[in-house]
């Protein structure tokens, strides 16, 4: 009897936008911006788009206004032996990221955070689908 291969197929092939994501820093992750998250505890957050990229040396960074959308922190998730490399619009701080849970998109910080505070990450994340950007519903378009 002969032997079987251990070689698996799809049975669909992947979709032609899949080839055209821009993925970063590799393949399926993308970078995301403006995530949004949940204050869990004082110094815990959840951020909606789970299965961070897992880097120790890059945690999400973090804004965090408060209820009114006043400026708090802006806590940079950069390893402090790193260049810096953020804006200016926000005075970041690093060393404010305590630990994070890459699969579930939780992360610790060091400042005391309110119930009520609006808090957004950056960073790259784990994409399983299809992310298609070019649709255009204008029914005007020349």
């Amino acid at each position: 009897m002969p032997k079987r291969s251990a070689v698996s197929l799809p049975l669909n092939s992947p979709a032609p936008e899949w080839a055209r994501q821009v993925f970063g820093p590799v393949r399926p992750y993308l970078l995301a911006s403006w995530v949004p998250g949940t204050v869990i505890d004082p110094h815990i957050v959840r951020f909606e788009r789970p299965t961070i990229y897992p880097d120790p040396q890059h945690y999400p960074d973090i804004l965090v206004f408060d209820k009114d959308y006043q400026f708090k922190y802006a806590l940079e998730g950069t390893d402090p032996s790193l260049q810096r490399r953020r804006g200016t619009l926000y005075p970041w701080k690093r060393n404010q990221i305590e630990d994070a849970d890459f699969a579930t998109a939780t992360v610790q910080v060091t400042p005391t955070l309110g119930a009520d505070d609006i808090v957004f990450g950056f960073y790259a994340y784990r994409e399983q689908d299809v992310v298609f950007s070019a649709l255009d519903c204008n029914p005007f378009t020349t």
